[in-house]
């Protein structure tokens, strides 16, 4: 099986949900999306209470990626990662990518 991975992070102070997806895609990956094009899919619980939210927004273009990110590598594919390239490997990314239909095998 092949994945694809997700951006993500925590909501800074008064930060809304839109301007953190905003922010954490950029400083994650370079990406740059518009806050029109954020869609809401849902949410989960992970077991220690802590909430994500997951939005979905198209990527208008790429910048490079921030010095001052965690991030030190993007890469750009249309075929899906290997499990092993993955931040995360508890099958979170399977489940929603199930559910936006980007799933593959």
């Amino acid at each position: 099986m092949n994945y694809l991975e997700l951006t993500g992070g925590k909501v800074n102070h008064n930060e809304t949900m839109n301007e953190t997806a905003i922010r954490e895609a950029y400083e994650e990956s370079g990406a740059v999306i518009n806050e029109s094009d954020i869609d809401y899919l849902g949410y989960y619980i992970l077991p220690n209470g802590h909430t994500t939210t997951i939005t979905k927004a198209e990527v208008s273009y790429f910048k490079d990626i921030p010095k001052y990110s965690e991030t030190t590598e993007r890469i750009l594919t249309k075929e899906p990662l290997d499990k092993n390239l993955l931040s995360f490997q508890d099958g979170l990314y399977e489940e929603i990518f199930k559910y936006l239909g980007a799933y593959h095998e």
